[in-house]
């Protein structure tokens, strides 16, 4: 943010827009944490089958807002949803329903034949000379997974700029 910084207060001084520069913020941050959370599903798949489940138990254990945050993330949930579903955003209703809410993926996608439609949808991911596949459902959710954080990301940095500005 900070690299953009005066381009915005310079962009308001002139009357232009600004908002070209909050998008680069966005993106910078959105491709960044995408292949943070890229890296660690590879390597947690290389461990195990199950790595959605596996990866927000583990976010489950650590302490913090981040693990929090990246437990939903990884269920393909924010906590504004949260919130709204239950209430509150305590971290065991969000490890709650966010394991709920993988089920429901899941379910809804064995069940209304989007399966079917996917049935050569892939996602390969390499690291050095080691590669992984998803299968169509991982890859579904990965995507959903990017999804969600992108949108989280997206409305921090607008209300980031207003605060600094």
């Amino acid at each position: 943010m900070k690299q953009f910084i005066s381009e915005i207060i310079n962009a308001l001084l002139k009357g232009k827009d600004y908002r070209v520069y909050v998008l680069a913020v966005l993106n910078t941050r959105f491709i960044d944490t995408a292949m943070k959370l890229i890296t660690e599903v590879f390597h947690c798949k290389l461990k195990n089958e199950d790595w959605i489940s596996k990866i927000i138990e583990h976010e489950y254990t650590q302490s913090g807002s981040d693990a929090k945050t990246r437990m939903l993330w990884f269920s393909g949930m924010n906590e504004k949803t949260v919130k709204n579903m239950a209430g509150t955003a305590q971290k065991e209703v969000c490890f709650s329903l966010g394991k709920q809410n993988i089920k429901a993926f899941r379910m809804l996608f064995n069940k209304s034949g989007i399966a079917s439609n996917f049935d050569k949808f892939a996602i390969i991911i390499e690291e050095g000379e080691t590669s992984i596949t998803l299968d169509a459902f991982e890859s579904l959710f990965l995507i959903n997974i990017l999804a969600t954080m992108k949108v989280s990301i997206q409305g921090g940095i607008w209300s980031e700029t207003g605060k600094i500005i």
